[in-house]
């Protein structure tokens, strides 16, 4: 307010005019306000800006703040720096230049650089399935922000996305699934992955069932491997019929107890690592008492389901294998050849193989003219043998071929022309399911049908 004044004396002579203001301001201050304004949780440290509160007349003179429970006013200077994770309150007020104090306000510097635990992720199976997968998520847990939301993605490209809700895997193949939990103050967990394996594809059903050898009541069989694109094969199974007779992890099976003189037809199945079971192989049919036969140059084998082997001809170089070089020309039964599952008769020598894997031979060889069988070391799991005038095959269970003897023709198969009186592995060879040594040439027949042959080819015998 404007004040003016004059002084007139008696005489009614008036000086000149003086004038002075007043200033009254009793209306306090506006409470102060804060940039940033919102109190939202951050991950990062705060710096505060304590802004004066608005008064109209004599206008706004110091701040004052303190921070936490403690009064202990300070003149406010200059931005207010946090770094220490959780709530701080501080608390102003605005002094304006009549002396008039503005209202309280508080702000709640909320600071939350911890990330939330990883959220827990859990399929219905992680095994291989042939079955939709159902995914659930559990929140990750932060102890201060809290948790703002869990999100989701199939596959390294794929996009984020909001988890609201069990995820249901229906398509085939192999997905990894990708889980993370976000606070309220932005911070990101670590993430969870759960991998979901679906086959819904059974295999394709085994092929070229072959019988390796039988003696009675056993029988070994052989198949190629059945093709299955995602899970793999788990296991295959031999049946008679409805009847199961083996389960087998590999392409080989040793099936016992079987009826003698009892025709059988074997089918074999896949089943895959999801369950998913194949059509069944092409029936393979055999009696199991047939006898088996094997013609040298001069001498002859026969055996039959029980092992009992007749022996006839030439004896001259000990080839019957009875300890003696005596000839018969009538079949007579062998004294002491047993649980042998085929024999081959040569020229000059024979070779066998016994149920136990493990190969003999005896007669007239490189090595000697023993009349007895002797084992061939280093054979072992031999399912059968064959015997050309003087090189010998084997075939393993595994499917390879293992030969020794003479090998001016390469016959032995192992690249050279070198022979040799222990067994070598013929080269480049493998899923074989017979063989056979001509004079100075083998042949093997795989699983897959194909033939393979080497050694002499004078007259295109090896191809």
């Amino acid at each position: 307010t404007t004040i003016h004044a004059r002084s007139i004396d008696w005489a009614s002579n008036a000086s000149g005019s003086v004038q002075a203001v007043a200033k009254i301001d009793v209306t306090p201050p506006q409470a102060p306000t804060y940039s940033p304004s919102d109190e939202a949780w951050r991950n990062t440290d705060v710096i505060l800006e304590i802004i004066g509160g608005v008064d109209e007349l004599s206008g706004p003179a110091s701040i004052e703040y303190y921070i936490g429970d403690e009064v202990n006013w300070t003149e406010y200077t200059e931005p207010l720096t946090f770094t220490e994770e959780g709530e701080t309150t501080v608390t102003a007020v605005t002094y304006d230049h009549a002396g008039n104090v503005g209202p309280e306000s508080t702000y709640n510097v909320r600071i939350d650089k911890t990330p939330p635990t990883p959220p827990i992720l859990t399929a219905s199976t992680t095994e291989w399935t042939n079955e939709d997968v159902t995914i659930t998520l559990v929140d990750g847990e932060d102890a201060l922000s809290g948790v703002a939301e869990s999100q989701y993605k199939i596959g390294e490209s794929g996009a984020w996305t909001h988890y609201d809700g069990p995820i249901t895997i229906t398509q085939e193949g192999v997905f990894v699934i990708f889980a993370r939990t976000l606070d309220e103050a932005g911070n990101v967990s670590e993430v969870s992955t759960v991998t979901v394996k679906i086959d819904k594809t059974p295999p394709e059903a085994p092929e070229h069932v072959f019988i390796l050898n039988k003696l009675g009541s056993t029988v070994n069989v052989t198949w190629e491997d059945s093709v299955d694109a995602l899970s793999g094969v788990d296991f295959y199974e031999v049946l008679h019929g409805t009847t199961v007779l083996a389960a087998v992890e590999g392409t080989l099976a040793n099936i016992t107890g079987l009826n003698i003189n009892e025709q059988y037809e074997f089918t074999v199945r896949a089943t895959d690592l999801a369950g998913n079971v194949s059509d069944e192989s092409f029936p393979l049919t055999f009696f199991t008492n047939d006898p088996k036969l094997s013609a040298g140059r001069e001498h002859n084998f026969v055996w039959n389901g029980q092992g009992t082997v007749w022996v006839w001809g030439n004896n001259a170089q000990g080839q019957f294998g009875d300890g003696t070089d005596t000839s018969v020309n009538t079949a007579q039964v062998h004294p002491f050849l047993e649980d042998f599952i085929q024999i081959s008769a040569g020229p000059f020598s024979s070779v066998g193989v016994k149920t136990d894997g493990t190969v003999w031979m005896w007669g007239h060889n490189l090595e000697g003219n023993p009349k007895t069988p002797r084992q061939i070391d280093g054979l072992t799991s031999v399912v059968a043998v064959d015997a050309g005038i003087y090189h010998y095959l084997a075939l393993k269970s595994d499917g390879t071929v293992w030969a020794w003897g003479s090998n001016p023709s390469g016959e032995l198969g192992n690249g050279t022309t070198d022979s040799s009186f222990t067994p070598v592995q013929v080269t480049n060879l493998d899923s074989v399911v017979a063989v056979s040594a001509g004079d100075y040439h083998s042949v093997a027949l795989k699983k897959d049908g194909t033939v393979w042959a080497w050694g002499d080819n004078v007259f295109g015998q090896a191809g």
